[in-house]
Parts: C-alpha cells; sequence; structure tokens
C-alpha cells in the first residue's frame, strides 16, 4: 500500500517544527501503540457542530468504537510517486490507495446511518483505485474513512490535499448552502479546532471553527468563488491554522477560491495535538444519490 503515516512519540515532538526528519527514519505502514491507544479516544466535545451548511454531525464525534486498528503485521510499505514529492512542510499522512486490493487498516472508518464508503477500481486519478463514497437519496447520514495522527502542535498549520470526483442528483436540492449541502471533507482534533468543506447546488464553502475570548464556539463560513465541479477529477488543498490569529485558504486546481485570515481558530493551545482528516460524505436528506470519489490524499503540517 502506498501509505505514509508519521510515526507517534518522540519522532513527532522532534521533528514538529524542524521538518527535517527522514521520510525511511520518520514514517511507518501503521501507527505506533502509543498513537493507536490514543487515537481510541476519539475528540467528542464540539468538534463536529461546525460542520458544512451549518450540520457537519459526521466528525470528531464518538461514532461508537469505530477507532483505527493497529496493523501489526503490515511491515514497510512501497512510496508512491505522489506521496514522495515535495508537499510543502511535515508529511503527516499520505494514501494513493493503489498497491494493494484492500484499504491500509489506518483509515478507521466514521459513519452514521445508510451509506457505503469502499476501496473501488472504476475510476481513479491514479490507476487502479481510490475510495468511494455513496450515500443513497434523501439520507441524513454521513459516511466517512478517517486516520487519527497525533502531532506536535507547532504552530497549529496544516493543509489537507486530495483528488476529488464527486456527482449529486441535485434536481430535488435548493439553492441554499444552509439548507442543501455535501460535505466531502472534515478535520476535527481533540482541542475542538475543527475544518470542513463542502458545496452546495450554486455554491461551495469551507468552514472552521472559531472562539471568543471566553471560548464560546462558532463556526465561520469561507465562501469559494467556485462550485465544485460535477463529474470530473478536480484537485484541492485546504490550509488551516489553529491559532489566535488563524487562517484558511482553499484551492483548486492550483487557484485559490477562497480564504479567512486573522479568525480565532484555537480554542487551548496543548504540546501536542490529535487531528483526525476524514475523507467521504455527509448530506442533510433534501439530495439524491450522491457520490464522492477520492484520491491522493495527504496531510502536511505547514
Amino acid at each position: 500500500m502506498a501509505a505514509l503515516w508519521r510515526n507517534g512519540g518522540l519522532v513527532l515532538a522532534a521533528c514538529a517544527a524542524a521538518f527535517g526528519c527522514s521520510l525511511e527514519s520518520g514514517y511507518t505502514s501503521e501507527p505506533t501503540t502509543e498513537q493507536t491507544s490514543n487515537n481510541v479516544n476519539k475528540a467528542t466535545g464540539d468538534a463536529g457542530t461546525g460542520g458544512g451548511g451549518g450540520g457537519g454531525g459526521g466528525g470528531g464525534g464518538n461514532d461508537g468504537g469505530e477507532a483505527i486498528a493497529p496493523n501489526p503485521d503490515a511491515g514497510n510499505v512501497a512510496k508512491s510517486t505522489f506521496c514522495m514529492t515535495d508537499a510543502g512542510g511535515a508529511l503527516l499522512a499520505c494514501d494513493d490507495f493503489d498497491e494493494s486490493a484492500t484499504l491500509a487498516s489506518n483509515w478507521g472508518k466514521d459513519e452514521q446511518g445508510a451509506g457505503t464508503i469502499v476501496l473501488d477500481s472504476l475510476d481513479a486519478k491514479s490507476a487502479p483505485h481510490s475510495v468511494l463514497a455513496t450515500l443513497p437519496a434523501h439520507a441524513t447520514n454521513y459516511i466517512y474513512h478517517d486516520v487519527g495522527l497525533q502531532t506536535g502542535a507547532g504552530n497549529g498549520a496544516f493543509a489537507m490535499e486530495f483528488d476529488l470526483n464527486t456527482t449529486a442528483d441535485l434536481n430535488t436540492s435548493g439553492s441554499n448552502i444552509a439548507n442543501n449541502y455535501a460535505c466531502v471533507l472534515q478535520v476535527p482534533s481533540d482541542q475542538r479546532e475543527y475544518a470542513s468543506l463542502c458545496f452546495g447546488k450554486t455554491e461551495a464553502a469551507a468552514y472552521i471553527n472559531t472562539f471568543n475570548g471566553s471560548g464560546t464556539l462558532t463556526t465561520t463560513k469561507v465562501p469559494l468563488s467556485v462550485t465544485i465541479p460535477q463529474g470530473a477529477w478536480h484537485h484541492f488543498r485546504v490550509s488551516f491554522t489553529f491559532a489566535s490569529a488563524g487562517s484558511m485558504s482553499v484551492e483548486m486546481d492550483g487557484m485559490k477560491v477562497g480564504g479567512v485570515s486573522g479568525v480565532h481558530t484555537a480554542d487551548t493551545k496543548a504540546t501536542l495535538m490529535y487531528v483526525y482528516p476524514e475523507i467521504g460524505l455527509e448530506t442533510d436528506g433534501q439530495w439524491g444519490n450522491t457520490t464522492a470519489r477520492f484520491d491522493n490524499v495527504r496531510l502536511t503540517q505547514l
């Protein structure tokens, strides 16, 4: 499996700020025992309250044991061209889903209600595989694959990149993203920090949790200048900084399509942070059948 995972513990603590770690020594094919035991206790605070279109209930919640399991027999993995290219920072996780017929056990599942998310070979940005998420018509559900990562908090800056090909029956949807949305990305953490990317019939937006001085949680909407095109592959990079003067930026196919800066996106500052990038789908029940394919997914600490 062409997947790279940053080790927990000392490697993270020493390398998070320096970005000078060797790929060979800094990555394994599965989480460490320490990392896995911490991943089981996924953040249950308010991480899921600020998701797409005012909904976004999927990410960060306690879903009854869908934690990431270790894979002691995985061994070292092949490193794909995509996962070895410069991501502009310290690579925390990367997967192109191409070197195995099964999904790496590092990926857990976060789900509610009907829906499927599987490794699929009918279409891919990089052959032969992609991850396909499907939700049935008029289902108020979510289905995500996630991976929990322990990292030094550093300056709280991360970037999530992925190729996306989505289709949705928009005929049954209204134009207001607040009431008719699908979310394809959520990144909660154990500190209530949270980011997501969603689209509606006529608009798309990113969302990031923000806090006032007393720690009260709200959500900032970051409108995008484009809708998310249907039925074709597009590359997304969602950059965000969890800090007292935080920011968020969204790029599609190398062009910036939205952003915000100077917003308070950090609740409390910790030495270590756990982040849970999730790829999949969440809809509000107003849409017809909806699918999302993902390929070449990586999370970078900037």
